[in-house]
């Protein structure tokens, strides 16, 4: 006999407020924001940007100045250190700083950090600008995404449309327009105090604390229901609380990487060709399917050339290939072809130019090793193949009798194995699973007939 058993209502209510928090802590990995919450409400939020301008970058900006605006901050204050980033996803970031309803100060720091390109163009957004001793700010010439300098009438058209840009956020900020073109039509970079000097940043100052005491009383422009107010910023007796990025974000900045994504992506290939060549294996394939997963992740978040990816898929296919069909190693060359040409136009941009990007390209090591790798990888089988069909060249006796091979393919009557580094065709009498171990029994021209070896 079962007892059913029902939980009190004083245990359900004790376990609500456990399961509310655990809710809130999944829903803030989910959105990609954490943020500590006082009851005071006078508070100055933190994001810290810190990498690419990416679009996980512009989702943690949205998310946390959304946080911000809901627990009623009284200033938001990003600390930036960028060397540049993705057209969309700055102008996002830039659109979203101006519309914000509470006060934005960026603050470029620690020492040694840079708003460059892409930073550039954030910070000039921002109500205040703050920037921290030995820190830069400029450099804002547009670029291809392969690193290279623009040429001709599509040089002219991306430093126009990046000049036309800033001068707009120039304009909304009261910000010297023609001191934030040159580091668009000269590449200036300024220091920290020459930025104040110029009046494209506001002030210097030697930390948070410094900071907070410097934009006191400060009177800014925000977004109200009805247009833009005056604001006054009070930082008496403020508290500090760091809207953090969530961890599936943080996952994704990581990895917003060109060297990553294309070390994932050539060791997922090469995982699952070894798992195609090998059935069975299992580790190989799971492997691949997870770099595959984390390569395109990556991919997602750079200025990727589909083009580029597409080669390289192609040329593990091609490699693959020569496994079900014999083709005399040519698709298994094409294929390294194609990997190599896929991988060297991976980032490469020939469209309409992005005239906030800073160069994004592969590291030439990392480029070099994976090609080593992948060409080891498919050539060496290759090779294997080549010599054994040279070496069996006019031995009137058959050479696979006896040998143990793999079922490519379900055998009922017909099928193909996999034998000494060669496909071949096979028959058998009895079915053979795909994936299972046959011996060959004899030779028949070019096909072989085998049975299970668990037979």
């Amino acid at each position: 006999m079962f007892r059913h058993s029902v939980l009190p209502h004083k245990m359900i209510w004790k376990i609500f407020p456990k399961l509310a928090v655990v809710a809130v802590a999944l829903y803030s990995m989910i959105v990609g924001v954490s943020m500590q919450v006082d009851a005071d409400g006078h508070k100055a939020a933190i994001i810290e940007l810190d990498g690419i301008i990416a679009p996980v970058t512009q989702r943690y900006l949205e998310n946390s100045l959304e946080a911000a605006t809901k627990v009623d901050s009284e200033v938001v204050i990003i600390k930036l250190d960028t060397p540049g980033g993705l057209l969309d996803s700055t102008r996002a970031m830039v659109g979203l700083i101006i519309e914000s309803s509470l006060p934005v100060v960026v603050y470029v720091a620690p020492s040694g950090a840079q708003a460059a390109s892409a930073g550039t163009f954030i910070a000039a957004a921002a109500n205040i600008v703050a920037m921290a001793p030995a820190t830069s700010i400029g450099a804002a010439s547009p670029v291809q995404a392969s690193g290279g300098d623009f040429e001709g009438a599509l040089k002219e058209k991306a430093y126009q449309d990046a000049a036309a840009e800033i001068r707009s956020i120039a304009e909304r900020r009261d910000r010297p327009a023609d001191v934030l073109e040159s580091t668009v039509f000269e590449a200036k970079a300024f220091s920290a105090q020459e930025a104040v000097d110029l009046g494209i940043a506001d002030l210097i100052a030697n930390d948070l604390d410094d900071l907070l005491r410097e934009i006191d009383r400060m009177s800014v422009e925000v977004m109200g229901s009805t247009g833009e107010t005056q604001r006054i910023i009070n930082t008496q007796g403020i508290s500090l609380h760091y809207i953090e990025m969530g961890f599936f974000n943080k996952v994704l900045a990581f990895l917003a990487n060109p060297n990553l994504a294309f070390l994932f992506l050539s060791l997922g290939g090469v995982g699952l060709y070894a798992e195609i060549r090998n059935p069975g294996m299992i580790l190989p394939g799971v492997v691949g399917i997870i770099c595959l997963i984390l390569a395109f992740m990556a991919l997602g978040n750079l200025p990727t050339n589909w083009a580029g990816v597409a080669l390289v898929i192609l040329g593990f296919i091609l490699a693959v290939s020569e496994v079900v069909v014999d083709g005399f190693g040519i698709p298994g060359v094409l294929g390294i072809v194609s990997f190599i040409l896929g991988g060297s136009i991976l980032f490469a941009h020939f469209g309409t130019p992005d005239p906030f990007e800073f160069g994004v390209s592969l590291d030439a090591w990392m480029f070099g090793s994976m090609v080593v790798l992948v060409t080891i990888v498919l050539a060496v089988p290759l090779i294997a193949i080549a010599f054994a069909r040279k070496v069996n060249r006019g031995i009137p006796i058959p050479q696979t009798i006896g040998l143990i091979g793999n079922a490519l393919t379900s055998i009922d009557q017909q099928g193909r194995v996999r034998v000494r580094g060669e496909t071949w065709n096979a028959r058998a009498d009895q079915p053979i699973a795909k994936g299972r171990a046959v011996r060959v029994l004899a030779e028949d021209g070019d096909v072989l007939l085998v049975t299970s070896e668990d037979d």
